[in-house]
């Protein structure tokens, strides 16, 4: 009878945290990445066009090229083909869920299968995680990573790996190559902790040594990781193309997560979670092998040094947590024994605020279309679920031995219950930007079926382009180096204008712009209102067919002008 007790509170404890991962993953990944423009607009290309050399969407001509993610543009345009903003949302969900569900078998290889440490870190990792699942390729590469280091720990007390591991390594490196080539070298350095274990692990006391491959075969490695990595349209090109688009100090200084971390308040937590994993790490209850320390602080230095690495320390640092807290009991004895007298209370106080939260966010928000479906799953589940368990409760009421354990089962799901409309309320962000897509249809409007010539910022020229318009510049940072483009300094050209350093009046002369489409952190935004040779055909803050809530939801103004010279 106990045995079936615990069977049945296994399984609720394993249905709660699969509904717990759902709920992050379906709330807190609705939203469409900007970045996803250009990768629509290049997948685009290549289906219709094949695979470019040439820069083609800009207004600069004879651009070298290098479209180092177009087997991920190209999947990730076809999926756009078939069901549009509803198939790039379930992108999110799917990749989000095979990342999570690999994570958690690996955290299961780290701490011995012990469930309850494994479920605890997989849930906080969860939200960390939820920021990276988008339409960009490094959810991809991450998760090439992720089963790189799970192939790596899974064969791990081997004298000798099995032979298909090479191979594995070689379909690896042959999909990171063409879906993600900027972050194909990260693949050989994921192997060097464990390369650093075979040489030395067994020679350094202060760590356990657990990877137990002859160096030779781990060195061995490298060897289909490099051979993949030719078979790509650009050759070394692509093999290569990190080194030549990282570092620039024009980029790091306008692209956010290209900066180091420092003191303030978007970067607290991001510096806090590494220094408490350290203090974690020093204070462990035993040694840890060298390879988890390696990977541990490498990750943790490039997180350091750039903001967009945060997201390998997530995959390579945090599971060697699952063995320190291997075996740590989350059960604590009650000072006083649980009684139904003190339970139901709380338990009814909770499932009252859980129904008002519920009811409020219907009653108060209009539902987009695209998250009715999943928000009533969501809530039909947990409704569905919170009752079984206060049935549960309740049949309990009589025995204080499952009382505590129930009423914490009831506790969960109420507060999964409460997610929902808080998580809706404060994260839902409508996924086309209004103004500028208003802004595009305005520029299309107004030039009819002349040519179009296009100023944007940084931000808005992915969707630009993507509606078929040539933009002087767009979110892909490195294409506007000399260094990859083999003509141009693009990108310090635009950094210049918006620090002043360059005269506007000879930078349009230069370029003959015949539309501009500009933010209020444009310099040009407030300057072409008061040049007569221009003429404003938009402006986002007197727009009446924008709603408040659609306003609320920018994080600038916009303006569009065009060229109409006086004289």
């Amino acid at each position: 009878m106990q045995r079936r007790r615990r069977t049945v509170k296994s399984k609720i404890s394993s249905l709660l945290f699969i509904l717990l991962i759902a709920c992050i993953l379906l709330l807190f990944t609705t939203r469409f990445n900007n970045d996803g423009w250009f990768l629509l607009n290049s997948g685009r290309y290549v289906e219709n066009y094949g695979i470019p050399h040439t820069e083609p969407f800009t207004i600069h001509e004879g651009f070298h090229f290098v479209m180092q993610q177009w087997l991920f543009a190209l999947s990730l345009w076809k999926i756009y083909e078939i069901s549009q903003m509803q198939g790039m949302l379930l992108f999110n969900w799917i990749t989000g869920a095979v990342f999570l569900f690999i994570f958690y078998q690996l955290l299961q290889l780290a701490d011995h299968y012990d469930r309850a440490v494994s479920r605890i870190i997989t849930a906080g990792a969860t939200f960390l995680f939820s920021f990276y699942f988008c339409q960009r390729p490094q959810v991809m590469s991450g998760l090439i990573f992720l089963i790189e280091i799970y192939l790596l720990e899974y064969f791990k007390n081997r004298e000798r790996p099995p032979w298909m591991i090479y191979g594995l390594f070689f379909l690896l490196s042959l999909l990171l190559i063409n879906l993600h080539g900027a972050m194909w070298p990260m693949m050989s350095v994921f192997i060097l902790p464990y390369l650093a274990e075979s040489l030395f692990g067994s020679k350094i006391p202060w760590f356990r040594h657990m990877f137990l491959w002859k160096w030779q075969y781990t060195a061995l490695l490298w060897l289909p990781v490099l051979a993949a990595g030719f078979i790509n349209p650009y050759g070394t090109e692509a093999m290569t193309y990190a080194f030549h688009s990282y570092g620039y100090e024009g980029i790091n200084s306008l692209v956010t997560e290209m900066n180091p971390l420092s003191l303030g308040p978007n970067t607290y937590a991001s510096i806090i979670l590494p220094v408490i994993l350290i203090l974690i790490v020093i204070y462990a209850r035993h040694p840890l092998p060298l390879h988890w320390v390696l990977l541990f602080a490498g990750t943790s230095l490039m997180a350091f040094l750039a903001i967009r690495s945060i997201f390998l320390f997530l995959i390579a640092g945090l599971f060697p947590l699952a063995s320190i807290f291997h075996g740590l009991s989350f059960e604590k004895k009650a000072k006083k024994p649980t009684t139904w007298k003190r339970t139901w209370p709380m338990m009814v106080l909770m499932y009252a605020a859980s129904l008002v939260g519920v009811s409020f966010m219907f009653i108060k928000n209009t539902i987009p279309i695209e998250k009715m479906a999943p928000l009533c799953a969501i809530v039909g589940m947990l409704l569905l679920l919170s009752a079984a368990c206060a049935y549960v409760l309740w049949k309990s009421r009589t025995k204080p031995d499952l009382l505590r354990s129930n009423a914490r089962n009831l506790f969960c799901t109420l507060l999964l219950l409460l997610l929902v409309p808080i998580s809706f309320l404060y994260f839902d962000n409508p996924l086309i930007n209004p103004a500028l897509k208003k802004s595009i249809e305005v520029i299309q409007e107004d030039a009819a079926d002349r040519p179009i010539s296009l100023w944007t910022g940084y931000n808005e020229g992915p969707y630009a382009e993507f509606c078929g318009i040539p933009c002087y510049i767009d979110a892909r940072a490195e294409v506007f180096l000399p260094k990859l483009n083999h003509k141009k300094d693009v990108f310090s050209e635009y950094s210049n204008l918006l620090s002043g350093y360059v005269d506007y009046h000879d930078f349009m002369k230069h370029y003959h712009f015949t539309h501009l489409l500009t933010t209020s952190i444009d310099p040009l935004y407030a300057y072409l209102k008061n040049d007569k040779d221009y003429i404003l055909l938009w402006d986002s803050d007197t727009d009446d067919s924008l709603t408040e809530k659609e306003k609320k939801s920018l994080k600038y103004k916009y303006r569009v002008y065009t060229y109409h010279p006086q004289s």
